[in-house]
């Protein structure tokens, strides 16, 4: 392949500019190119596993990382990618096998795809309960955060025990003695296994090219639409969003809860909005697309404002007390206050699955509601 071919390739995948000067080799995107095209998560993770595989130095950086986290990991595994299974349909990006040839860490590499199906489910009946495994997950920095809290909703609604556990390595996901599940971000973890190779040898090019390709994924690149992605039903589902914004306002007012007198709703870049007061305070239910990715997994948002004499929304320090009062719900799993320095509680309002629309209507307005407990 020519170098104008390959950058011919590399413009296919919607690298920048700026990464351009980062591939000038063909050893790793020249061999990946032609079947990874448009599917760039199958790309990042084909490459990792010929660095990983082509370098014992980025082999034992990459498992000293997941051994943080999981220390009774050997400290080289071997790795291969798209392993099929007889018992489910699940084909997990990449498996590494230890020296017993026992598949003992499952790697997911993850960009803003949704998570399929299979994840976490099918991939943890995967891990031997008797063997110290665990099932990673690799995603940009920005997503880090929303996957870890979409994780443990799946958990939860399939009714999988786990416990969460805090140290200074970061949130793991405890499932059992032996397995657990846990979050690393390119930028970090190329960046040591770069650090463990030479400098100027041919498998730290290699290293580069994929950092170039995670960079431009990561600074939310466009994504070409599938046909599933822009069928009508889509439209059709951002409308019903944005309906039940108004839907459950009206909801509230039906009850004598909401008034809305005197108050408008609005719209801007990523959001729909409506203003209403509950009690002694201003609030304003959103759909919020914005947040819906880099905070946690719902479109509709909540925002309590206060009510002072002078009718003033925006008075930090009445966002300061809100915060304060509401500040058990931020430690809840999964969170329901984000507590912005200077702005009112951001309050996540979360959509359960096949509810009709009047149990949904209730439930909503009723985790509204409950903060009434905590406003006191």
């Amino acid at each position: 392949m020519t170098l104008t071919m390959l950058l011919l390739s590399i413009t296919k995948w919607g690298i920048s500019n700026n990464s351009l000067h980062l591939i000038m080799n063909k050893s790793l995107l020249g061999s990946l190119a032609e079947r990874f095209v448009t599917q760039k998560e199958n790309l990042a993770s084909e490459a990792l596993n010929i660095i990983l595989n082509r370098s014992n130095e980025a082999n034992e950086a990459f498992c000293k990382t997941v051994n943080k986290f999981e220390n009774r990991l050997d400290d080289r595994l071997k790795f291969t990618t798209q392993v099929h299974s007889s018992d489910d349909k699940a084909i997990p990006d990449l498996i590494g096998y230890d020296s017993n040839s026992s598949p003992v860490c499952i790697v997911e590499a993850k960009f803003w795809a949704s998570l399929t199906k299979n994840q976490p489910e099918t991939y943890i009946s995967r891990l031997d309960p008797k063997t110290p495994s665990a099932l990673v997950f690799l995603a940009p920095q920005a997503r880090k955060y929303s996957l870890y809290m979409e994780l443990i909703s799946r958990l939860k609604g399939a009714n999988i025990p786990f416990k969460e556990i805090d140290d200074l390595n970061g949130q793991k996901i405890e499932l059992n003695p032996n397995n657990s599940i846990f979050i690393l971000t390119w930028g970090p973890v190329l960046d040591k296994i770069k650090k463990s190779v030479t400098e100027g040898s041919e498998i730290e090019s290699d290293i580069k090219q994929l950092i170039g390709l995670c960079s431009s994924i990561d600074t939310n690149s466009f994504k070409p639409f599938s046909k599933e992605e822009i069928s009508p039903v889509y439209g059709k589902r951002n409308s019903d969003l944005c309906d039940l914004v108004d839907e459950v306002v009206d909801y509230g007012k039906q009850l004598k809860t909401f008034s809305t007198k005197g108050l408008n709703r609005g719209a801007s870049k990523y959001i729909y909005h409506r203003y209403f007061t509950y009690g002694h305070y201003n609030c304003k239910i959103k759909f919020d697309s914005k947040l819906w990715f880099s905070k946690a997994n719902t479109p509709l948002w909540l925002e309590i404002f206060g009510k002072d004499d002078s009718g003033n929304w925006n008075n930090p320090k009445t966002h300061m007390e809100l915060n304060n009062l509401l500040k058990k719900l931020e430690n809840e799993s999964p969170p329901r206050l984000y507590n912005i320095i200077g702005s009112p509680p951001l309050i996540p309002l979360y959509i359960k699955s096949e509810l009709n629309k009047d149990k949904l209507l209730e439930d909503l307005f009723n985790q509204i509601i409950s903060l009434k407990t905590h406003l006191k």
